[in-house]
């Protein structure tokens, strides 16, 4: 019988802490990742070395085949290897040690760069991290050898080790402003990074110059940029996908005049034209894409490389007093006027005008202009055709795992630490507290946002909420149940000569007393 077929049974690994890198990968530092491997032997056994190595492949697929002839469809290599040994007996008299029946557990700690390539899951490729432990009895390594894998995630957050060091924030704000005849515009990215699924921010400060101003359409997006190549093969596949953030609020700052309801108009997908009198200030809130939606993270290593490009297109118009007048005067003139105003077109290319007078308007379907001629003519309450104009601003962003919406470093609290309950226990109505994974909150987080809650939510003033995908959970699952682990103490221990502060949970501190 092969023995390998039963390492399942007997080796396994404790629940495993994801690895968190901080800050770029050109920074010098290091991060500890440990472990326990457990032993189960039902009878005592004869054991030579327990060696465990950590291990990181990159894989490309490749469907159009590749190499000299086409034929190969994936690529393999491997990035790094590193292998510790947690027990060695070759050195005894007999070359091996007797380890007894029971549950034993070896502790194993790995050194990792902060260069290390973190966890990438693509349909084209993919870099996987792996933990394996492999125990060899005396005789043939072949049959008398148990091993075990279990994949480790690696992720990587913006917050830098050396900042923290400094005492020192990152501002990951951005300000763009223009200055036209038409407007004043400032428009404030309140971070460029963001979580798959995190609320965004964005300030628009703008003050009209001119009279008649309209905001036609706002747009934001993001350009994902996937490269995939192997030097060695000379293969290299590059395409790219367009990400669009879903609106869900605005809020109105001090000195704005823009109702906030009206933004969910210009955001549609049929905007509505907003005319703009006064300085306009809001705060608006977008949903960011998801890993649902295949948005990826950034990455930096070369052969499997995602950038992201975020793009802001903001269309205004205004009245064109320096065009031909003898066009105006021929479209005015030629055009008989209804006995009601018609009503405002929702198109693209076209803008509702304002009607603060009640003033009527020529109906466009008795016009002998053609057709191109008129949707080109915007005209306004000056009767001046209109000129359209689109401001454009793109910046490089940094999008980050969908898992890293917490800060999961920190340190943990009493109530985390008690052995009778591993669950998380958290108040029902307390602030600022983490919800429990219970199915209601579950059920709730998983629905993505779209553009009718969207409207519905700037609308009814629902609270925009954070989306949560099935990943998030594990993700935080994960961590729980290793950090009970790390923190519990074994179930059994016949060291009783510790004093029960020293041990781990510890007693909380007394009340403070006046």
């Amino acid at each position: 019988m092969h023995l390998g077929l039963l390492s399942s049974e007997r080796l396994s690994f404790d629940p495993l802490k994801p690895i968190l890198l901080s800050g770029p990968a050109t920074e010098e530092s290091t991060v500890a990742f440990s472990g326990n491997v457990v032993l189960s032997l039902g009878k005592p056994t004869k054991v030579v070395t327990i060696s465990v190595s950590l291990k990181t492949v990159a894989t490309t697929f490749w469907p159009e085949g590749i190499g000299a002839r086409g034929t190969r469809l994936s690529y393999e290599k491997t990035l790094s290897e590193q292998t510790v040994q947690v027990l060695d007996a070759s050195d005894q008299p007999k070359g091996y040690i007797q380890v007894p029946s029971g549950i034993h557990r070896f502790v194993f700690t790995f050194v990792v760069p902060n260069s290390i390539v973190e966890t990438i899951d693509d349909v084209y490729g993919r870099v996987k991290h792996t933990v394996e432990a492999r125990v060899t009895s005396p005789g043939i390594s072949l049959l008398n050898s148990w091993h075990i894998s279990k994949p480790v995630l690696v992720l990587r957050t913006y917050l830098s080790t050396g900042m923290l060091t400094n005492h020192s924030v990152q501002d990951l704000s951005r300000t763009f402003e223009k200055h036209l005849t038409a407007l004043d515009l400032q428009l404030i990215v309140e971070k460029a990074a963001f979580s798959s699924g995190d609320l965004f921010h964005i300030r628009c400060i703008m003050q009209p110059q001119i009279k008649h101003l309209q905001l036609e359409h706002l747009d934001m997006f993001v350009i994902e940029s996937r490269r995939f190549a192997v030097p060695e093969m000379h293969a290299l596949r590059t395409d790219s996908a367009k990400l669009l953030f879903t609106f869900l609020t605005a809020h109105e700052l001090d000195g704005g005049s823009l109702p906030p309801a009206a933004w969910a108009g210009l955001l549609g997908k049929q905007p509505m034209p907003i005319p703009v009198h006064d300085t306009v200030a809001s705060r608006l809130t977008f949903a960011s894409p998801t890993c649902v939606r295949n948005c990826h993270h950034s990455t930096t290593f070369k052969e499997i490389l995602f950038r992201h490009h975020l793009s802001i297109h903001l269309t205004f118009s205004y009245p064109d007093y320096d065009a031909p007048q003898d066009m105006a005067s021929m479209s005015a003139t030629s055009t008989p006027t209804s006995s009601r105003p018609a009503s405002p077109s929702h198109s693209p290319g076209s803008s509702a005008p304002s009607t603060p007078t009640g003033a009527e308007f020529p109906s466009s379907s008795t016009t002998w202009l053609p057709k191109k001629l008129r949707k080109q003519q915007n005209h306004g309450t000056s009767g001046a055709p209109r000129k359209r104009e689109t401001l454009k601003f793109e910046l490089p962003i940094d999008v980050y795992d969908c898992r890293l919406k917490e800060d999961f470093g920190r340190l943990p609290s009493y109530f985390e630490l008690s052995s009778s309950s591993p669950a998380i226990r958290t108040p029902p109505n307390g602030k600022n507290k983490r919800a429990p994974l219970s199915r209601a909150n579950t059920a709730s987080s998983l629905v993505e946002p779209d553009a009718e809650s969207a409207s519905s939510s700037a609308a009814g003033g629902i609270e925009p909420h954070v989306f949560l995908c099935p990943c998030y959970f594990s993700f935080r699952r994960q961590v729980e149940r290793a950090s009970q682990v790390q923190l519990l103490p074994p179930p059994f221990s016949e060291d009783d000569s510790m004093p029960p502060l020293d041990k781990i949970p510890s007693k909380p501190p007394p009340e403070y007393v006046q």
